[in-house]
């Protein structure tokens, strides 16, 4: 992403404020708790010093946190830009980082981005005759992300993505690396099914009926580039994760139905990650609909032909 392109004869400063603006819109819930970090690192030998942009510990309540940080060093005809940015919303984390690196015959460029991206929440399933005892539930969560590294001639490139979800007692881990040296481009997903960009970890963990369970998401992604000559290189990554669905609940290995969930952020955890339930209407709107149903009752009865009418 070319900041300067995007927002031509502005600072910048101002620049990267208004891209931070455009990243932190609202998201689909509260987050009971959000943390993100990033920084950006670019540098051209011989030219200016390093150019570094970090925004780092950020923790943002309720609506979750959207974090961008970018580094940028010219000199000449030499560049190395390096770009970092975390997204953790309700159910769901992730971030996604490059770098690139451009010099000529006589002086080089390096370009660094790192990533991480938490959110937790906690949520608890009851029943009023079930509160207290012991229960099991699985729980399915969506993942994907890759690692890319690309270079031009006897430069080099490296990165590396990884994805960690955690429910209860139980856990699931998905990384995967790339890296480049003479021109060889390697690209992997963050999977290990193959053709599938994306994975599925299924979470079973025991619970207590009316008691929290936590969960929980982290990503985490670095890449770098370096250039000695005229060529350039490429590093890319990116990971995610999100909250797919409740798909059993059992007591003594019997499936249960009809349970209450709720989230300590107030997420509906019986609904996929970004699927919201229909909006509540405000008093004054339920009033008026209210109003129109009775409204439209007494109109379809005075409508209504008599009993033995034609």
């Amino acid at each position: 992403m070319d900041s300067a392109r995007l927002l031509p004869g502005v600072s910048r400063w101002a620049r990267r404020a208004a891209l931070l603006a455009l990243v932190a819109g609202p998201m689909w819930a509260q987050a009971q708790w959000s943390t993100g970090e990033v920084d950006a690192l670019a540098d051209v030998f011989q030219g200016p010093g390093p150019s570094a942009v970090t925004d780092s510990d950020e923790q943002v309540l309720p609506s979750g946190v959207s974090v961008l940080a970018i580094a940028e060093t010219t000199h000449d005809q030499r560049k190395a830009t390096g770009f970092a940015q975390i997204n953790a919303d309700p159910a769901g984390a992730g971030a996604g980082v490059w770098a690139k690196a451009l010099g000529d015959t006589a002086v080089g460029a390096t370009a660094e981005a790192t990533a991480r991206a938490s959110f937790s929440d906690g949520l608890t399933i009851d029943r009023a005759d079930l509160t207290g005892r012991n229960g099991v539930v699985t729980v399915a969560v969506r993942y994907g992300g890759h690692a890319t590294a690309d270079a031009v001639g006897d430069n080099t490139a490296w990165s590396s993505a990884a994805m960690v979800a955690r429910f209860g007692w139980d856990s699931a881990e998905a990384s995967t690396s790339a890296s480049v040296r003479d021109g060889v481009r390697t690209e992997k997903p963050l999977t290990d099914v193959p053709g599938a960009t994306r994975g599925e970890f299924l979470l079973t963990t025991s619970f207590t009926w009316g008691e929290a369970i936590d969960l929980s998401f982290e990503s985490f992604m670095s890449v770098a580039g370096y250039t000695a000559g005229q060529a350039e290189s490429f590093a890319s990554a990116g990971a995610s994760g999100f909250w797919e669905g409740i798909r059993s609940v059992t007591v003594d290995d019997v499936a249960v139905r009809g349970y209450q969930l709720s989230s300590l952020s107030g997420y509906d955890y019986r609904l996929p990650f970004g699927v919201m339930p229909p909006p509540v209407p405000e008093p004054g709107m339920a009033a008026v609909m209210a109003l129109g149903l009775v409204l439209a009752g007494l109109g379809a009865r005075r409508r209504r032909p008599p009993a033995g009418g034609h």
